[in-house]
């Protein structure tokens, strides 16, 4: 959905790296960067090329993706992050930066309509984001 919505000068991609501080950095399983960034980086990005950043919860990954990962895109100023719990229906809890630290977060839980402008406008249910 994220693909299908985004503008021509932004590029939706997964398995990349994002630079949390000079010592640190996270593997997103989404992000959202201008085309441009893209195309010159391929691999790490600096954290003021991410639009978005996005994490699905695994149980493998859960005191990473709630706490810390979401801590440190802030601390990094990423403007935008999502975080999927998929046993939750599934849930996109969504936080947006205000400051150094993030507002949120809001909840989205399936059966209604989740409607974004942050890194561009898309509008989803969380439910459609899981194969029934």
């Amino acid at each position: 959905m994220l693909h299908q919505a985004a503008p021509p000068h932004l590029k939706v991609l997964s398995t990349v790296n994002v630079r949390a501080s000079d010592h640190d950095f996270y593997i997103p399983d989404l992000v959202v960067v201008p085309k441009e960034r893209a195309r010159a980086v391929r691999l790490m990005f600096e954290p003021d090329d991410v639009l978005l950043a996005v994490e699905v919860v695994s149980p493998g990954t859960q005191v990473r993706d709630r706490a810390t990962k979401t801590q440190a895109a802030a601390a990094a100023g990423i403007p935008a992050y999502w975080r999927l719990e998929l046993d939750e229906g599934p849930t996109l809890y969504a936080y947006e930066l205000d400051g150094d630290s993030y507002r949120g977060p809001v909840a989205h839980k399936p059966g209604n309509t989740a409607r974004f402008t942050s890194a561009y406008p898309v509008s989803f249910d969380p439910a459609d984001l899981i194969d029934g």
